[in-house]
């Protein structure tokens, strides 16, 4: 599966599960090259993964989730697994991600971003983000209940 193929089907996967939980929300929506929903006044985005990691993951804020749709060792009719986090959770992971990494040469921005400042990306700016372990998000699967 290619990467922008796994991120249509995860869309896809994640409207599928919603309505069948009865859970309203908006047609997707575009800001910049990021996609969104909205439910229940939350904005929702999705990552998608097929490997032991999700990359560049960055900050949320009060009024954001993540749903991170896990594919590993399945095909694109098996249903993938879901993890769903808002900001509280994400800092949790963001937090322990850090110790794990140390924080020399590093710093969190004011949107709960991860910055290093040695990686320089190919626009010349810092990587901004890190990536999650889904050992990190265990405790976040199937929490539907975040969305209503």
């Amino acid at each position: 599966m290619a990467d922008l193929d796994l991120n249509k089907i995860g869309w896809d996967y994640l409207i599928k599960e919603l309505k069948n939980k009865n859970i309203s929300f908006s047609p997707i929506k575009k800001i910049g090259r990021k996609k969104y929903l909205e439910c229940n006044n939350k904005i929702i985005f999705v990552k998608t993964k097929k490997g032991n990691r999700w990359p560049t993951i960055k900050g949320i804020t009060n009024n954001e989730i993540y749903v991170f749709l896990d594919f590993q060792n399945k095909n694109k009719s098996e249903r993938p697994d879901f993890y769903i986090l808002n900001v509280e959770d994400y800092v949790t992971i963001l937090n322990k991600r850090c110790s794990e990494l140390g924080m020399k040469n590093r710093h969190i921005a004011k949107n709960d971003t991860l910055i290093s400042d040695k990686e320089i990306t190919k626009q010349g700016g810092p990587y901004e983000g890190f990536s999650v372990d889904c050992s990190y998000v265990l405790d976040y699967l199937e929490k539907w209940k975040k969305l209503r």
